[in-house]
């Protein structure tokens, strides 16, 4: 793979046909291609770091610089059930980034999406309204640090955060259908 090209999506299929790794005493409902890692050079270091952690597998759809416009082109047709998104870091002054957004999370019907939050603050917002709209997680990487002002100093510290997200939803959700109650 070609982390530094621009030209075209990277897609990365790592799915290895074995089972996830725990990575806590939760148990992750991810399996072997269920998660798609989605969006810009974010995206490409927290694939890499999910790796890291020995976190089963994954689809990749990123690309050094994507905007969101093209984050939702590389959206896939095929369904996933969960989906981590990085986008808005590369439109600080795009005036269709909100729209664009909406559109993105359109495309990602039935799954459950998490969002990571861009550095900078008018991104930060539109994917705040867009994931608060559609009831999706969150993941802000300023407690990672910053090596640059756009890229968290630390991927693992994302994927943790992902992970932890992921982990907390499942307890959730099985605490739900221990009493009968059903998820929305």
């Amino acid at each position: 793979a070609n982390f530094g090209s621009n030209s075209r999506p990277m897609v990365i299929p790592l799915a290895s046909g074995r089972p996830p790794f725990p990575t806590s005493l939760l148990t992750l409902e991810w399996s072997v291609v269920e998660l798609l890692i989605l969006g810009d050079s974010i995206a490409i270091g927290v694939a890499a770091a999910l790796q890291i952690l020995h976190f089963g597998g994954c689809d990749v759809l990123a690309r050094n610089g994507a905007s969101v416009g093209s984050i939702a082109a590389m959206a896939p047709s095929i369904g996933y059930r969960q989906v981590v998104v990085s986008a808005g870091s590369n439109d600080r002054l795009s005036p269709s980034r909100a729209r664009d957004l909406v559109t993105l999370r359109r495309k990602l019907w039935g799954a459950k999406v998490t969002w990571i939050y861009p550095r900078q603050p008018t991104p930060a917002w539109d994917v705040y309204r867009v994931a608060r709209r559609f009831g999706d997680r969150t993941v802000d990487i300023k407690s990672a640090g910053s090596r640059d002002g756009v890229h968290p100093r630390s991927d693992i510290a994302v994927a943790r955060a992902i992970l932890f997200q992921a982990d907390r939803a499942n307890f959730q959700q099985s605490r739900w259908r221990s009493v009968g109650g059903t998820m929305r």
